[in-house]
């Protein structure tokens, strides 16, 4: 036998096939991995973007809110008209309070009916008619 012979005989054996095997094996999950992983930052980054702007514009809301909150509080005005709930400075109300726990009875009643006011449920809907109607 040559020496090229003996050569191609080690070469091409089946643990050389099966290290290069290997190998292509371990290289194709590497890129499968990769390109996952780059798929799903490209998925996610444009979400987190959106959900960070909206929660920005979420808190300048709120904030606004609070700043004109904060300037009402000396200030006569409507919190829920339809309901009737007043917003008033701090100082009148503990007058009205002080003037009307003068008789407690009568105050622990309206002050009943005030909750039950403000915290009333709106009625329900009507149920939409049944087919066979």
């Amino acid at each position: 036998m040559s020496v090229d012979t003996e050569n191609n005989s080690i070469c091409c054996s089946a643990r050389c096939w099966s290290v290069f095997g290997y190998t292509v094996a371990i290289l194709g999950s590497v890129m499968i991995i990769w390109g996952v992983n780059q798929m799903l930052r490209a998925y996610t980054v444009p979400v987190e973007k959106e959900t960070r702007e909206a929660r920005s514009q979420e808190r300048k809301a709120e904030r606004q809110k609070l700043q004109q909150s904060e300037l009402s509080e000396d200030s006569y005005g409507w919190v829920n008209e339809s309901k009737g709930i007043a917003r008033l400075p701090v100082e009148r109300g503990m007058e009205l309070i002080v003037a009307e726990y003068s008789n407690p009875k009568t105050a622990r009643k309206k002050l009943g009916e005030r909750l039950e006011k403000a915290t009333a449920q709106p009625p329900k809907a009507p149920e939409a008619p049944s087919a066979f109607e």
